[in-house]
């Protein structure tokens, strides 16, 4: 099954103790049954915001813990992650806002003033929530019992990006569940990885390389975060296994550079 609920779910089941995340920043570790249950707590949370299957979710920040949580999460609800790339200019900026149909953006204080200037030049209401993205949390406590996530298959819709407007206006790609799935697994192939190896990358998550090539790959094992340090990081590979592609995010240097060499 190719959908990034089941791969989140299997893994949980698996090694539910095993770290999925360290974040030394803010000294923080996340389990993959923690994994687990945050993705079900961020997809009821959003139901109850009046979020459906289908629709569009987006982020405005650098890597970190939540950024991570968000990613993950909002596909493993059924929701489309549409990332914001924090390098855009003011007008493609506002026109992605608006050509997306984004219903809610995630973002950090240090990048609200970037937005709420985008926002006065889009003609619909679109809700903002700022946060702290090395929190544990980012929600206080509440009752989700009445919420139950919708169902999740391989066509599904689950990364919206665009590209950078180059030449024009940005222009979105939809990326389906298998479509993620299977960027891991190539990713995997293709550097030969195996449950020892330390991969060394340097990608901001609202990229292509990192949402899909440089951050997926299929020994699912500990991954350390670091948010845009001017070095590359170190993410060790400890699962026997290449068939479980996950979506696991790591940050380092906003550059775009990629290492292929793994020691």
């Amino acid at each position: 099954m190719r959908t990034i609920r089941y791969h989140v779910d299997k893994q949980a089941q698996e090694q539910p103790t095993k770290n999925y995340i360290i974040a030394p920043e803010p000294n923080l570790e996340l389990t993959y049954a923690q994994l687990k249950q945050d993705c079900i707590d961020l997809g009821k949370r959003l139901l109850k915001r009046g979020i459906t299957k289908g629709d569009k979710v987006s982020f405005m920040m650098g890597n970190g813990y939540q950024t991570t949580k968000l990613f993950l999460g909002v596909m493993y609800s059924g929701m489309v992650i549409a990332p914001l790339n924090l390098k855009a200019q003011p007008s493609q900026l506002s026109y992605v806002l608006d050509h997306s149909d984004t219903r809610l953006v995630f973002v950090t204080e240090y990048q609200r003033e970037r937005l709420e200037e985008a926002l006065q030049r889009v003609d619909r209401d679109i809700e903002i929530i700022i946060i702290d993205k090395d929190a544990r949390e980012i929600f206080p406590p509440d009752d989700l019992s009445d919420f139950k996530l919708p169902g999740v298959s391989e066509e599904d819709p689950a990364l919206l990006l665009y590209t950078s407007g180059t030449t024009g206006v940005p222009k979105g790609c939809i990326l389906t569940h298998k479509n993620m799935v299977a960027g891991g697994e190539y990713v995997t192939l293709a550097h030969d990885l195996k449950p020892e190896d330390i991969a060394l990358v340097s990608l901001p998550v609202y990229h292509i390389n990192a949402g899909r090539g440089g951050v997926c790959h299929g020994n699912a094992g500990e991954r350390v975060l670091r948010d845009y340090a001017p070095h590359l990081l170190c993410i060790r590979v400890l699962a026997p296994h290449i068939e479980v592609p996950l979506y696991l995010v790591f940050s380092g240097a906003d550059d775009y550079l990629l290492s292929g060499q793994w020691n």
